[in-house]
């Protein structure tokens, strides 16, 4: 491949603390009281954010002009008799290119139920957020690029540990066969991009640093189309080396943005897409949308001393005790996490 000539003059030029975990967001304000008062708890218009849309800026224009996208490693249907994917299939795949698509995963009726059900649990955090003196770690995860962005993290209810446990009795085996036996449940959560949402900077969820490794579920609540801001994946990045070359803001990551294929996700409802979470990745921008994103995001590792109380899109209480391998065993926990949540 051809090797750019190096572009990153601006983003070089930034401290560290800017240039990588990016949260990327807009200059406008809200005209919306509680939206503004939101926004300014979760520091989503901040100096530092704006700064850090320089990075995202400079990276989609490589991406905009480079070769375009490829389909993503996939597999069929899954088994009539035992209902699991192919498990070696889609792991072998995930090891390869550090992803793999999975079609139907949840049904059109689910989806929307599903959906509308999440429309209302960010309607609650937001308030808990703007008017309750919640935490907004205490409701939502560390999205980049949050202004008209959320990750806001799921009770596990009725509604929502039904949709779950349907779609990890499916998938739960791949996932085990990637980062072992006992993996639990890590990060529950819905990620929503709502038009107007910015991309995102080109980022990692883990970094290398010992901790056991972790994939991640994205599940489709709607038809993602090229408009609403898919998530950019580029194969084969989930190793040392390419986190080097990402600190390093180099020709080599040039040349990843500008000159090499990616993969695009665009979904139908209820697909799927499962991730290494060392692969570098970002969602686009949804600046054209009309419509809202909603991704249910599942993910998963085994925990350990070192990493049980570290960063997760999870609710408080529910790390470390909800082990694949036991599924069907979960129940309801809708009215402990609600006091959790608000810190009563």
């Amino acid at each position: 491949m051809m090797v750019l000539s190096t572009r990153f003059i601006s983003t070089r030029s930034l401290a560290p603390s800017f240039r990588f975990t990016s949260h990327r967001a807009l200059t406008t304000v809200s005209p919306c009281p509680q939206q503004a008062l939101f926004d300014h708890k979760s520091e989503a218009h901040s100096s530092i954010e704006e700064r850090r849309a320089e990075i995202s800026e400079e990276e989609q224009e490589l991406i905009r002009e480079g070769p375009g996208s490829y389909a993503m490693p996939s597999v069929g249907a899954p088994h009539p008799d035992t209902l699991y994917y192919d498990t070696q299939l889609a792991a072998s795949n995930v090891k390869a290119s550090g992803l793999c698509h999975f079609p139907d995963m949840l049904d059109a009726d689910t989806c929307h139920r599903l959906r509308d059900h999440i429309n209302k649990v960010l309607v609650t955090s937001k308030d808990l957020v703007a008017n309750q003196g919640a935490p907004y770690l205490s409701c939502f995860g560390p999205v980049m690029a949050r202004a008209d962005r959320y990750d806001v993290l799921l009770p596990l209810d009725g509604l929502v540990l039904s949709a779950i446990r349907t779609v990890l009795s499916k998938v739960e085996p791949t996932m085990r066969e990637l980062v072992g036996e006992d993996a639990c449940l890590c990060e529950l959560s819905a990620l929503i991009s709502d038009p107007g949402a910015v991309a995102q900077p080109l980022h990692h969820d883990t970094s290398f640093d010992g901790n056991p490794p972790r994939v991640s579920l994205l599940v489709a609540l709607q038809d993602v189309n090229e408009d609403m801001g898919p998530t950019l994946f580029f194969p084969k990045t989930n190793t040392p080396e390419w986190h080097v070359q990402y600190l390093m803001r180099g020709e080599e990551l040039e040349e990843l943005l500008g000159a090499t294929e990616h993969n695009v996700g665009t979904l139908k409802a209820g697909d799927a897409v499962l991730y290494d979470t060392h692969l570098l990745h970002c969602a686009s921008g949804a600046e054209h949308s009309g419509r809202r994103r909603t991704l249910l995001t599942l993910s998963a590792q085994e925990e350990n001393e070192d990493n049980r109380e570290g960063q997760a899109n999870i609710r408080k209480g529910y790390r470390g005790t909800l082990k694949l391998n036991q599924l069907q065993e979960w129940a309801v926990r809708e009215e402990q996490h609600m006091v959790a949540a608000t810190g009563i």
